[in-house]
């Protein structure tokens, strides 16, 4: 159809062609290297510039799957050339395979999470998590210890605390990541060990106020968060820092750069 469209219009597009590896999401399957070079001599009006796949588990520890999907593009690569068709533009790497495995960068590569330091592998290359999400204090309030705080009365306070408040919440994108992939009994134990072992340390979601790090008390809000700010100077009109991922932030939220 692109063809098609592109011929009657006397247009030349260039495009790239997608070989599904093991995703099986968008593209030609790897195994269909006849299909392949049928369809690209048919192309008139289709400049094919490029050809791409993606890696599915290039994060993991396990680089097995990684190592087959990787086989697997360079075999329809070289079918196309048997067929004499040369396509100049290979890649295959996202962000975790380009940090990983420098003998699969091929002439490019797709890195989306490396522009922002915010990987799924461990950080050893000196990346920088940019971007952080600004609100102010509100509220200041005093709360008597065994006082209920949030929703479903999940945290109840273990002493008189002082707390503050703040204006923003899930509806803001605060809290609302991707919940983990449970595709194989071993995150979903890594889950299930992580969740209690935060539990046992206390380890509660934390912001910054004033250079501080102070815990989120409760259940995060639509929109509001109550943080633990007792024994600390802080005043209604401070202001109070997120680590947060960008990707995660609602796009109404005025965007600065410093």
């Amino acid at each position: 159809m692109a063809n098609n469209i592109a011929k009657k219009n006397g247009k030349i597009v260039k495009a790239h062609l997608k070989i599904d590896t093991g995703m099986g999401r968008h593209g030609f399957l790897y195994s269909e290297g006849e299909k392949i070079v049928k369809c690209l001599k048919m192309l008139n009006n289709i400049e094919i510039e490029g050809m791409f796949s993606h890696f599915s588990l290039a994060f993991a520890d396990n680089t097995k799957w990684t190592n087959i999907q990787f086989e697997r593009f360079l075999k329809v690569v070289e079918c196309l050339k048997k067929n004499k068709i040369e396509i100049k533009c290979l890649h295959i790497c996202n962000t975790s395979a380009f940090l990983r495995f420098r003998h699969m960068h091929l002439n490019a590569a797709r890195i989306g999470a490396g522009f922002v330091g915010r990987i799924p592998i461990i950080e050893k290359h000196g990346l920088i998590p940019v971007g952080e999400l600004e609100s102010e204090i509100s509220e200041i309030k005093e709360l008597p210890k065994g006082y209920n705080i949030g929703y479903g009365n999940l945290y109840k306070t273990k002493k008189n605390t002082k707390i503050a408040i703040t204006q923003v919440g899930y509806i803001d994108g605060i809290g609302m990541e991707c919940k983990e992939q449970l595709y194989k009994i071993l995150p979903k134990l890594r889950i299930v060990y992580n969740s209690i072992k935060n539990i046992v340390r206390n380890k509660n979601l934390t912001v910054e106020i004033n250079g501080e790090k102070c815990n989120v008390l409760g259940q995060i809000a639509m929109c509001n968060i109550i943080i633990d700010i007792t024994g600390k100077d802080i005043k209604v009109g401070d202001k109070v820092k997120f680590n947060v991922k960008p990707l995660y932030i609602d796009r109404n939220i005025r965007r600065e750069f410093i």
